[in-house]
């Protein structure tokens, strides 16, 4: 699964695909967390913390959509 599909469905039913397991999450959403704030401590265990990074990468993913643009 590709990033951008995973966070658009988080986007649409606010749960992520069962195919992002932890070590997925870590792989694929954690650098680009770091890149948005590189002091940011991921934390993928609790569901507020997920929330928030989820928020982030949404923002991220509607930045990036319209740059393309």
């Amino acid at each position: 699964m590709k990033v951008e599909e995973a966070i658009k469905i988080y986007k649409e039913v606010r749960v992520l695909p069962t195919q992002c397991h932890i070590n997925w999450l870590r792989e694929n959403f954690n650098p680009i967390l770091k890149g948005l704030n590189a002091r940011m401590n991921i934390n993928w265990a609790c569901g507020s913390c997920i929330k928030s990074n989820m928020n982030m990468l949404m923002g991220w993913l509607d930045k990036k959509q319209e740059n393309v643009k």
